[in-house]
């Protein structure tokens, strides 16, 4: 008898994991969480083996809030080292955004949804046509 199921995508390895990739089925990955802003820098998600840390990392782990699921997600980079985060200067209730989200699913752990991106970065909040701030001219001397 044939097995019946979902497709849920092609299978993506990120460090010693292989995860169900979800990002087919999504029209616009970033719509679904609408605006982002940084919580915190939760460390390093650190790779085990038998229960011994292998001293590797899958990527860095941040906390985010999602303005469309009014919630805290967790999202893992992967392509950025702890000095390149730090350069990047996020402070709580940033805008940002990210390079390369891609949406997983994995069996293990209670069947879980979980996000990584390569990098991230804060949303520039100069609009369209809008110089950045500029130094306001100092009033001429007056005759």
């Amino acid at each position: 008898m044939p097995k019946l199921g979902l497709n849920l995508g092609e299978k993506l390895r990120i460090a010693d994991k292989e995860y169900r990739i979800l990002n087919d089925g999504i029209k616009d990955v970033r719509e679904p969480f609408g605006k982002l802003t940084f919580i915190s820098y939760n460390g390093q998600d650190l790779i085990a083996e038998d229960g011994v840390l292998t001293g590797e990392s899958r990527g860095l782990v941040l906390s985010v809030s999602s303005q469309a699921l009014k919630e805290a997600l967790t999202i893992t980079l992967t392509e950025m080292t702890e000095t390149e985060l730090a350069e990047v200067n996020l402070s709580f209730g940033d805008e940002i955004d990210f390079d390369d989200i891609v949406v997983t699913y994995s069996q293990v752990n209670n069947n879980q949804i979980k996000l990584y991106a390569s990098r991230v970065k804060k949303v520039d909040k100069t609009k369209v046509g809008q110089a950045p701030n500029q130094p306001k001219p100092q009033d001429q001397d007056k005759k």
